[in-house]
């Protein structure tokens, strides 16, 4: 498996983190100590740096293309509709990762505690 050396470094020794936003699905944006913001991808067990800083973040966050990337709104208005809308501790999960060849399979959505 690849991974950057940024990647690497930032599992080696992460530090303290400081949790910014997350998104419907259990994906966390996290502060490290250097102010840098990174989006730990829970399906993909990735972590990677999004933005230099918070403010740059947010700023990025308003632009469509990373707002439905980072948040993914048209997926999780669908599962709205569907009646699967997660209060605070919740996200919504599937039974088989959405990366998985057998992710094509019907793979409902749930409603998971964190």
């Amino acid at each position: 498996m690849f991974v950057s050396t940024q990647v690497e470094e930032e599992r080696a020794a992460p530090g303290r983190m400081t949790l910014v936003a997350r998104n419907a699905f259990a994906d966390l944006f996290l502060r490290n100590e250097a102010g840098h913001v990174l989006r730990l991808e829970v399906a993909v067990a990735r972590l990677r740096k999004v933005a230099d800083s918070e403010a740059q973040f947010r700023d990025l966050a308003r632009t469509g293309k990373n707002c439905e990337e980072w948040f993914a709104e048209a997926d999780e208005k669908a599962a709205a509709g569907r009646g699967l809308k997660p209060n605070a501790d919740q996200r919504i999960g599937f039974s088989v990762r959405l990366i998985l060849p057998e992710s094509g399979t019907p793979n409902p959505p749930y409603i998971a505690d964190l």
